[in-house]
């Protein structure tokens, strides 16, 4: 019998252990549950509970202690600056959350967009959006960023869209999104346009093009360094000719006025005085010219015969 009454006492006792913990943790999962913890730029909406005038209220940043909290649903949504973006991850066949828009060009070539979203929701509209639109990122930001850059891009070319107006572009999907997504309190702050991937073919039509250009330029500048140099040695012998031609002129011009200025003098002393007389005064010149080298003096006398008359000799 005292077995017996010990293991029913063990037993009970066990039980009451049990049911102890239970109570226990419950009481503290119910107690932990009525708080409620809000980030810095968010706010907590409560979406469903027990009592529908409590749906939508809406906590600001920091601790909130409501054991109500235990019965209803509450959302964080961050409402501050934030970013959603649409691209590539790694590689075209691992894409983020948000892969990149697809759009096709005026010239009707697909051409995907990498584009980042920057926005934000006023603090006073975050629950009558969340209520409204449920998960607005999904029913409305997602939407609207892949229809209004369709649209937008339907209107240019595709080489235009990568190229000179790629600003352009950008510029009206910020625009038409601000337009848009306003009709839903939703803010946006900027779009940016990070890449444009035009398709494989026209990558490397441009790079063809690119190719071309740097060898035309470098033909160019090749064909315009040989005519430069061509015109500077031209320039360089018709200087050197005209300098030669110049120094030849002075020299002659120069001797022609000693003749003239020796007759004068011997016409002056002699009026009979020809030119035997000037050439004979000239040998005599280089006869007494100690620097002088004569070799010859050649001369015509009256008999029309030349003659020749050797210093050495």
């Amino acid at each position: 019998m005292r077995s017996l009454s010990e293991s029913w006492l063990f037993r009970h006792r066990f039980g009451t252990l049990i049911v102890t913990l239970i109570l226990f943790f419950s009481v503290l999962g119910m107690f932990l549950a009525s708080f409620v913890n809000v980030p810095a730029g968010h706010v907590a909406i409560i979406t469903s509970a027990p009592n529908g005038n409590n749906i939508g209220r809406m906590y600001d940043e920091g601790w909130h202690f409501d054991l109500g909290f235990m019965f209803c649903d509450v959302e964080i949504i961050r409402y501050n600056t934030q970013s959603m973006e649409f691209t590539i991850v790694g590689t075209e066949d691992v894409l983020s959350v948000h892969g990149p828009i697809n759009v096709r060009s005026a010239d009707n070539l697909e051409v995907h967009l990498d584009m980042t979203i920057i926005y934000s929701l006023p603090k006073e509209k975050v629950s009558e959006i969340r209520l409204e639109y449920g998960d607005y990122k999904q029913t409305i930001l997602d939407q609207y960023a892949r229809s209004v850059p369709r649209d937008m891009a339907s209107e240019f070319n595709a080489l235009d869209m990568a190229g000179p107006n790629r600003i352009q572009l950008e510029e009206r999907i910020r625009t038409e999104l601000r337009t848009q997504l306003g009709q839903y309190n939703i803010v946006v702050e900027d779009v940016r346009l990070r890449e444009i991937q035009l398709p494989a073919e026209v990558n490397a039509a441009v790079e063809r093009k690119k190719v071309a250009e740097q060898d035309w330029i470098a033909a160019n500048y090749t064909a315009s360094r040989m005519i430069v140099i061509a015109e500077g040695q031209a320039t360089a012998l018709v200087i050197n000719a005209t300098a030669q031609a110049q120094a030849v002129l002075i020299s002659a011009n120069a001797t022609a006025e000693a003749i003239d200025y020796v007759m004068t003098s011997l016409l002056a002393a002699d009026p009979n005085a020809t030119i035997e007389d000037y050439l004979t005064l000239m040998y005599i010149f280089a006869l007494t010219d100690p620097d002088g080298n004569v070799s010859y003096i050649v001369f015509q006398g009256d008999s029309e015969t030349p003659i020749i008359l050797n210093p050495e000799a």
